[in-house]
């Protein structure tokens, strides 16, 4: 043996350690299977929750918009946003008012 080689592994003398050594890395080898796929699961959930596109704040109003046909007044929620404002008022005139 030279000085630069290093002892690394597991030794059996007999056939049954041997067994018991080949059990104990199967379930070794098992388990950390087991333990990289589930972080490989885990960096999937995370990349898809941070890369995905953001949702639109205005995706509601917009497909509404985009619907053929007028807008319905009977709805709740329209008569609701325009209760509180005050009514419009407008003037038509045929140019600029006169001193």
């Amino acid at each position: 043996m030279t000085a630069l080689s290093l002892r690394t592994g597991f030794r059996a003398g007999a056939p049954p350690g041997a067994r018991i050594l080949a059990a104990t890395g199967l379930v070794a080898f098992l388990l950390f299977n087991y333990g990289l796929v589930a972080t490989a699961r885990l960096h999937a959930t995370i990349a898809r929750a941070l890369l995905r596109a953001p949702e639109d704040p205005l995706r509601e109003a917009s497909e509404r918009l985009h619907r053929p046909g007028p807008l319905d007044p009977s709805n709740p929620n329209i008569r609701a946003g325009l209760a509180d404002r005050p009514p419009v008022r407008v003037q038509l005139t045929a140019g600029w008012p006169s001193p």
